[in-house]
Parts: C-alpha cells; sequence; structure tokens
C-alpha cells in the first residue's frame, strides 16, 4: 500500500492539504501505513463500520464498474482485467457521459454540454447498453470487443 500510494503522489504531485477517506479495511488501518501518511502530511479519515453511505461516491462508481466492466465482459486472467481497467478509466474520466442531464466528466471537472440534444443523449444510453461506444475494450481479447 505505501509502495502504492508513493507512485500516486509522486505522478499527481499532492496538493498540501489532501485527506484520504477510506472505510477501515486493513490496509488502510495498518500502522506503518498510517505512519507513512503522518510522515508526509496526509490527512486520514475513515468512515463509520458498516456505513457505505458514508462513502457513496466510490460505492457509486464501484456499482457502475459491477454493471458496466464485471458483468459484461469475460476475462480469463488478471492481466485482461487490468487492460480493460486501465481503458475503463481513461473512457470513464474523458469519454463517459454522467447524469441525467448530459453532463461529461473531463480532466477533473463536470462541463454542461452547450446544446443538450434528448434525442442524442437517448441514443447514447442505448449505445451505453450495447457497449458500442466502449472504446475501452479495444484490442481486448474477451467475448465483447467494441468499437
Amino acid at each position: 500500500m505505501i509502495a502504492f500510494l508513493s507512485d500516486v503522489f509522486l505522478e499527481y504531485q499532492h496538493p498540501e492539504s489532501v485527506v484520504i477517506r477510506s472505510d477501515n479495511g486493513s490496509q488502510f488501518i495498518a500502522k506503518n501505513v498510517r505512519e507513512y501518511l503522518g510522515l508526509i502530511g496526509v490527512q486520514q479519515e475513515f468512515t463509520h463500520v458498516a456505513t457505505p453511505e458514508e462513502n457513496a461516491h466510490i460505492e457509486a462508481y464501484h456499482g457502475i464498474l459491477k454493471k458496466e466492466v464485471f458483468t459484461r465482459v469475460d476475462y480469463r486472467s488478471f492481466g485482461d482485467i487490468e487492460q480493460i481497467l486501465k481503458r475503463y478509466v481513461v473512457f470513464y474520466n474523458n469519454t463517459r457521459l454522467h447524469g441525467l442531464l448530459g453532463t461529461y466528466y473531463t480532466n477533473g471537472k463536470m462541463e454542461l454540454r452547450q446544446t443538450f440534444d434528448f434525442n442524442e443523449k437517448k441514443k447514447r444510453i442505448i449505445n451505453n447498453r450495447n457497449l458500442k461506444e466502449y472504446s475501452c475494450f479495444i484490442g481486448v481479447k474477451t467475448q465483447y470487443i467494441c468499437l
């Protein structure tokens, strides 16, 4: 966990007031992880036991991953799922339509589309359900290859 967090902080150059909010999983409450985070000035905040609603945004994201990736894609190894997830995260952050009113999540911020076309939104929803828009799956050896 420490190596992972170090890589994340190096890559994204964390700001001064970073707070990591997590559940009480052993990887987050481990003494050496807590000491490391304290040493580099990162605060930890823990949700209460058995209260996933306190971390609703990540719980929602996990539900989306389950619905859009794990239940639709056949993978045979950790390497397969690693490739799929890396592509999906890029797709999720840059292309995937979010919200009912046609918002996009791009480069860390929500942007409302300038012109809202209900027919286009409906078409995109249908395409998403059929995985036709998921360019994140191109080149992955699964039963669903999408363009």
